[in-house]
């Protein structure tokens, strides 16, 4: 765990990054005085009263932070109303949506690949055909499942590993823009359908395309008084940076994608 702490006019806040790679569900020690105590996760919008207690000559907050995640404490010396944060739990075991998805292409090059449909995610780059390889852009994934047959208040959506970015939908409806380290976000059980479409919209990387253009001969170094020089052997051409040799970069939803039923605390 890594923080920066800055007194305020209210009192103090924390930013707290769990910097491992392990989840983290513990009471915090804070050596702060402290009379309400908040929590506000930068990536979810996600604010409320936190858990807190007295300890020693400070007080311990409950976190709940996933692998690199980072969360502002805000502590108060006046007494804050409000809602409670709703830090959650499992409550079943996670559900694989591993039927089948269709890609569609939407936006990038050289040239945009065909729709297809797989029956199991992984990297674009790993499909049939030259195109997937050189591909630099956007993709649509798309899938159906059923409601799970359980009484949860609400499912933690996890679509596993991604590269680079995603876009989520459930129902047309937009749920969250996700940049990682962790692509997860909260289904609330009111927003699910007995049937549901689930849409996530995952951009790569440019690399692949500029590897393309490299080996081609194609311009992109345009750029004024810079001559591009490589930081790597491996990547210099004629005395300048050439990615021509790059493999492609994993790109697309790779999964698994699982959905959750959990519970609030």
């Amino acid at each position: 765990m890594s923080f920066i702490r800055r007194k305020n006019n209210e009192g103090t806040v924390y930013f707290i990054n769990n910097r491992s790679d392990k989840p983290v569900d513990e009471w915090m020690p804070l050596s702060s005085n402290a009379v309400s105590v908040a929590l506000f996760e930068p990536m979810s919008a996600k604010t409320g009263l936190a858990g807190w207690r007295k300890a020693g000559k400070g007080i311990e907050v409950h976190l709940q932070l996933q692998p690199y995640e980072s969360v502002l404490v805000q502590t108060y010396s006046a007494k804050k109303g409000g809602p409670a944060f709703q830090y959650t739990k499992s409550s079943g075991s996670a559900i694989e949506l591993n039927k089948q998805w269709t890609i569609e292409f939407l936006t990038g090059g050289p040239v945009l690949p065909a729709k297809m449909a797989i029956d199991k995610l992984g990297s674009w780059t790993e499909l049939d055909g030259e195109d997937v390889k050189n591909f630099s852009g956007t993709a649509k994934y798309t899938t159906n499942f059923e409601k799970p047959n359980s009484n949860a208040k609400a499912y933690l959506l996890s679509l596993g590993d991604v590269h680079e970015t995603a876009e989520v939908f459930l129902n047309g409806k937009k749920l969250a823009t996700l940049i990682g380290p962790n692509f997860q976000t909260m289904i609330h059980s009111s927003d699910l359908k007995q049937n549901n479409e689930l849409e996530i919209v995952v951009a790569n990387l440019m690399a692949n395309r500029i590897s393309y253009m490299d080996r081609n001969n194609l311009p992109w170094k345009i750029f004024y008084n810079t001559n591009m020089p490589a930081r790597i052997r491996e990547n210099v051409k004629n005395g300048l940076f050439n990615a021509s040799s790059w493999k492609p970069l994993p790109s697309g939803l790779l999964g698994p994608v699982t959905i959750t039923p959990v519970s609030y605390e």
